[in-house]
């Protein structure tokens, strides 16, 4: 009878109910697999001929750059039209003030001659008085 007991005992100590270790155990078919779906992977990856795709968006890159400068040239064409339409108008005001500071200029060198002229004339006259 003791055997049975002992027998009795080993199925206790087994039974579904025990604890078991928390870590799973992946079979080597699975691992294999696995190892198998990620080889076909990488080996795709590489026949999509990357040099293609990256020169692709390389040409889409500069196009983008090319559109972007193209757009900020013609701003700054037109920006440098306007400040020299600008500059063209300025000029001319400042052309025209300076000659009519000249006519100025020339009228009251007129008018101081000729009141210098009267006073001499008056200073003539009052020595002579």
């Amino acid at each position: 009878m003791s055997s049975d007991i002992e027998d009795t005992i080993k199925v206790i100590g087994t039974a579904p109910g025990a604890p078991q270790s928390k870590r799973l155990e992946i079979s080597s078919h699975l691992k294999e697999r696995i190892v198998a779906t990620k080889v076909k992977a990488l080996t795709a990856k590489v026949g999509e001929r990357p040099g293609t795709t990256t020169a692709t968006s390389n040409q889409l890159a500069h196009e983008k750059a090319n559109t972007s400068a193209s757009a900020q040239i013609n701003m700054l064409t037109s920006l440098v039209k306007s400040l020299l339409k600008a500059m063209e108008g300025h000029t001319s005001a400042v052309e025209a003030l300076k000659r009519e500071h000249a006519n100025h200029i020339e009228a009251l060198t007129k008018t101081f001659a000729g009141q210098i002229e009267a006073l001499k004339a008056e200073v003539a006259e009052l020595i002579q008085s």
